[in-house]
């Protein structure tokens, strides 16, 4: 009998580790840095931090080069903003040649060339030539942030000012959505032939052919960064420095930051398991080991 008493309060408590690990928005919760598993072990669960790498300066964005197998990294700086090559553990390599840049923020690799927002500039750095190829003025843009390739390579970039979606598809740029739905819009993701938009606390799911949008869920705080894991999970950070996993009917966090650090445009490779975190007070790139 007492063992059996034993074996029914250690439940409890494992029961209660895992439920507590990951929070329904609303509720009262610590810091934490946790990785649970599932009972085989295979494959992990949760979140995990791997390190927090220094040196970096106001760093707004990360994104993968894929070909290449490195990341770059924005970083605002309060002298000029600049880029940096960086290794997959988060260690810087360089800074690339890049000298026309104030306030660099989202990023996007497509065939080969850095796309970069600044202002109402986007700047296309040629990665292979290792040089600046050309700096697109988007006429009428106010603040741009985020970019965002599809799958036919046409690039999306929003405007937090104006409520526009820019399109470019080779030189040429046109407005593809003026909507005041997406007044104060932020972080963008693609998947298939869809675009999603994080914009006035919701994320919006966007045909990249014709345009036709729908809402995917509602949030509870204002999103920043955005990323996919697949058709029905997203990650999404706030401007404070938590992250969160949200469906369309429950929002979780899953890193919680107390020290509003802020988190713009993270990069996550579902493939790996890897989550990059700019920490825009803190300057550093945070890596995590994620299992969604």
């Amino acid at each position: 009998m007492k063992h059996l008493i034993i074996a029914f309060v250690i439940s409890i408590l494992l029961s209660s580790c895992l439920s507590n690990s990951e929070q329904e928005i609303g509720y009262e919760e610590s810091d934490y840095e946790y990785l649970f598993k599932s009972n085989n072990n295979s494959p992990k669960k949760g979140i995990f931090k791997i390190k927090s790498v220094p040196n970096y300066s106001n760093p707004q964005s990360v994104v993968v080069d894929n070909e290449n197998s490195i990341l770059y990294v924005s970083n605002q700086n309060n002298s000029g903003g600049y880029i940096t090559r960086v290794f997959l553990n988060g260690n810087i390599i360089d800074t690339l040649p890049i000298k026309t840049l104030n306030h660099p923020q989202g990023m996007a690799v497509v065939e080969q060339k850095l796309y970069i927002t600044d202002g109402n500039h986007i700047i296309v750095y040629n990665i292979n030539k290792e040089s600046t190829e050309k700096d697109i003025n988007i006429y009428n843009s106010q603040n741009l942030k985020d970019i965002v390739s599809d799958a036919d390579n046409n690039i999306f970039v929003t405007d937090a000012s104006n409520g526009y979606i820019y399109k470019i598809n080779k030189n040429y740029v046109e407005p593809f959505i003026k909507d005041s739905t997406f007044t104060s819009s932020n972080g963008l993701c693609n998947s298939d032939v869809n675009i999603a938009v994080a914009a006035n606390n919701s994320i919006y799911i966007i045909n990249s052919i014709n345009g036709n949008k729908k809402r995917f869920t509602n949030l509870p705080f204002t999103p920043q960064g955005l990323k996919a894991h697949n058709d029905s999970i997203f990650i999404v950070s706030d401007n404070y420095g938590n992250i969160y996993k949200t469906t369309k009917t429950k929002c979780i966090k899953i890193i919680n930051s107390s020290d509003s650090v802020s988190s713009s445009y993270f990069e996550y490779l579902a493939d790996q398991n890897l989550l990059f975190v700019p920490t825009y007070y803190n300057n550093t790139l945070d890596v995590y080991e994620i299992g969604i």
